[in-house]
């Protein structure tokens, strides 16, 4: 008498392993393509928002842009003190 179970009973056993293993592999697969649109959405917002900003980065002014407007608000500033200065004093 053996102690393994009949040839049959042995391959149908690996027959049914392979099936399931074969299903589940199926469902791992479908898996990975939800995941893969799912990134690439993902990706896709990620890339729209550096997009907007970048454009907002390229309207702002440079610290050279700064310091020449804050160079002519002092002179209009000077300007108009001496000119407030003028109409007061006449």
């Amino acid at each position: 008498m053996s102690t393994y179970p009949r040839l049959e009973a042995r391959v149908g056993a690996q027959e049914r392993q392979q099936t399931i293993l074969n299903a589940r592999i199926e469902e791992l697969a479908d898996d990975m393509t939800g995941s893969f649109k799912q990134l690439s959405e993902y990706l896709g917002k990620i890339e729209n928002r550096f997009d907007k900003i970048e454009a907002t980065m390229g309207t702002m002014a440079t610290k050279g842009e700064m310091a020449a407007m804050e160079g002519r608000l002092k002179g209009e500033m000077a300007l108009w003190k001496t000119a407030s200065l003028t109409h007061l004093n006449n």
